[in-house]
């Protein structure tokens, strides 16, 4: 599949706060009419875990955020070496299927 954006998310959950930039850059792409791909690899893999607490952190939780994604169109969910269930519905994919979503993007953007 032909993808307008492919997003991928390398960042942990909550070390920094690229993750959650990087899902706020997503759904304001998609208010748009673009056809997106999430691909989550190496740390950010994390923001895919269940029972995921931030209050030490003192961050807000955008788990909701994650789920919300599917209302606004973004089914295209994608993870390295899934070996855990994620907290939303994503597919495992190998460095092959990485590599033909890579080729298959007209945008890449790094969060």
């Amino acid at each position: 599949m032909k993808y307008d954006i492919l997003t991928i998310i390398h960042s942990a959950s909550y070390g920094s706060s690229r993750a959650k930039e990087g899902l706020d850059y997503i759904l304001t792409c998609s208010a748009y009419d673009q056809k997106i791909a999430i691909l989550f690899i190496g740390d950010g893999r994390q923001c895919l875990k269940t029972a995921q607490d931030s209050t030490l952190l003192q961050q807000k939780n955008f788990s909701k955020q994650l789920s919300a994604l599917e209302l606004y169109g973004i089914e295209d969910i994608f993870c390295d070496n899934l070996d855990f269930t994620p907290v939303i519905n994503c597919h495992s994919c190998s460095q092959e299927q990485i590599k033909e979503l890579l080729q298959n993007s007209k945008h890449l953007v790094n969060f």
